[in-house]
């Protein structure tokens, strides 16, 4: 905490921005984008007074594929030796960026970058937009290259480690990945499509564990104790079958035949993907001990 804050001459950020940027993050992200994108990459893509292919590479990706610009307006010529060339591109994408976007496409760029950047290295840039997206009391966090709407950083390292499963859980990390995009979309998220990826990503980890998928809830977990040597406490096994029948039982979710019919709302799907990626971790690590 500031020491402005401390003493009550400045308030202490604790309303999450959720459907905005404020004016200070706004800033702060832009210059991670200049210090951590353009400038932190020029020396691999502007070497010699010469552009380099590389950023030849970057500001095609940025110009077509994000504003979807044609080609031959790229303000950017490859013949050309001078910095003016670079600087045009930047002004460009800033004057956009301050101007014209609105909170949430500015959210799609700095997605776009994080995994155009990913050829080279995003760390630091990912890493330095986390801590301005904390900072600033944003409900967004980056994730594996994806900016996902989450409270706390606990919360992160749940759905992270999940994520970060071996191959033998690709199934698994598809569907708590689906179910974050579903959650976290900044235009239109939804929510019940996000509580049905949770259920299935314990549904695929059980067909995992048991190779079978049609034993049920219960029962997949009985055999996986079974199976594995497992004593699992009674409560948590009865506690995660309820949760399931919230899901699945004829007026639940899964079974809804009327979209309007069940009010969910962000918090019920956040509480599933977290809670799935949860149990997912809690049943990997025992099956692994």
């Amino acid at each position: 905490m500031k020491f402005s804050e401390k003493i009550g001459k400045t308030s202490v950020k604790l309303e999450l921005q959720t459907d905005g940027i404020s004016t200070t993050l706004e800033n702060r992200l832009w210059a991670t984008i200049v210090r951590d994108c353009f400038d932190q990459t020029q020396d691999i893509f502007y070497s010699n007074g010469h552009h380099s292919p590389n950023f030849t590479i970057l500001s095609k990706d940025i110009w077509i594929d994000f504003f979807g610009m044609p080609l031959d307006e790229l303000p950017l010529s490859l013949y050309n030796n001078n910095l003016a060339n670079r600087r045009q591109i930047i002004s460009y994408t800033k004057r956009w960026f301050h101007n014209d976007a609105k909170w949430y496409e500015k959210y799609d760029f700095i997605e776009f970058l994080a995994i155009t950047l990913g050829r080279i290295n995003n760390r630091k840039f990912i890493s330095n937009c986390n801590k301005f997206l904390k900072k600033e009391a944003s409900a967004y966090r980056i994730i594996k290259h994806e900016i996902i709407r989450i409270i706390n950083e606990d919360e992160i390292q749940e759905i992270e480690q999940t994520l970060n499963l071996n191959d033998k859980f690709a199934l698994v990390k598809t569907h708590i990945r689906t179910a974050s995009r579903h959650l976290s979309d900044r235009k239109d998220p939804d929510y019940r499509n996000s509580i049905k990826e949770s259920i299935s990503a314990i549904e695929s980890l059980f067909a995992i564990l048991t190779g079978n998928r049609k034993l049920g809830f219960t029962k997949s977990l009985n055999e996986v104790e079974k199976k594995h040597d497992l004593q699992l406490h009674p409560a948590l096994k009865e506690a995660y079958s309820k949760l399931y029948g919230y899901t699945s039982d004829a007026g639940g979710i899964r079974h809804s035949l009327v979209d309007n019919d069940t009010d969910l709302k962000y918090e019920d799907a956040k509480f599933m993907l977290i809670s799935c990626s949860a149990f997912i971790n809690y049943l990997t690590k025992k099956v692994e001990k």
